[in-house]
């Protein structure tokens, strides 16, 4: 990777020290939570990068328009939706004329297809979350971070079980063994399950680990439901077992 000139790293320095916590101005009508949006988190750094003499200029690298299986809460059915999904990379401008950028430092993003406004909207969210990395901006907003977050993984691994789904032919069950979210095959759910918990070994970590896979398990019981009560049951009694030699 190119050394990034004093320039730009003097510029980024100075809106640093520039920005503070931002306002949380937002809010999330499904999970109740408040968030700094998009417009008020670039009205706050635009004016500090300008003093800076700094630009931060996205580049598309790839965008389509991609359809995923998702379940729908209200019929409890399985539907096709339309995802946009783009991936940016960024360059830092300097006004000295030194530039700076980083193949690494990509985000891609996948969000509803409601129109051409929706490459729009994808552009202006990578910008906002390759800025806050890159300034350290605080803003307060934990709780929408890991929604976002845990909904991104999601959509990443809805769109391979679908490929899975097609090359396998079986149905697919989004569960995190150590790496991320990934799909696995139905029928093979139960022995993955038993096996990583074999490894981890004792009744609290598992119990935590179990809780972590919501997802997972409601998938599960929504689309397997006679396979997810056998697991179930098969889980509770393991880790049952481990706390009873535990106490011993």
């Amino acid at each position: 990777m190119e050394q990034m000139p004093k320039e730009i790293a003097g510029a980024i320095v100075l809106v640093m020290r520039a920005i503070g916590r931002l306002v949380k101005d937002g809010k999330n009508n499904h999970g109740g939570y408040s968030y700094a949006s998009t417009d008020a988190f670039l009205e706050a750094i635009n004016p500090a990068c300008a003093e800076a003499g700094l630009i931060v200029k996205p580049r598309c690298v790839e965008s389509s328009v991609v359809s995923v299986e998702v379940l729908d809460k209200t019929s409890k059915q399985v539907v096709q939706k339309r995802m946009v999904q783009a991936t940016y990379s960024f360059i830092l401008i300097h006004e000295s004329g030194a530039t700076w950028s980083d193949d690494s430092e990509r985000r891609t993003i996948m969000l509803d297809h409601t129109g051409p406004q929706s490459f729009g909207a994808a552009e202006s969210y990578a910008v906002k979350t390759f800025m806050r990395s890159l300034f350290l901006v605080a803003t307060g907003d934990k709780d929408a971070d890991a929604q976002e977050q845990h909904q991104a993984e999601v959509i990443r691994a809805t769109v391979k079980a679908v490929k899975a789904k097609k090359e396998t032919g079986e149905g697919q069950i989004l569960i995190d063994f150590g790496n991320g979210m990934e799909p696995i095959a139905a029928s093979d759910v139960q022995t993955r399950v038993l096996t990583y918990m074999a490894e981890i070994g004792s009744a609290k970590g598992c119990s935590d680990w179990w809780a972590e896979q919501k997802h997972g398990r409601e998938q599960f019981h929504n689309e397997f439901p006679k396979l997810a009560l056998e697991l179930k049951r098969k889980v509770e009694a393991y880790i049952g077992s481990l706390t009873q030699e535990a106490a011993e």
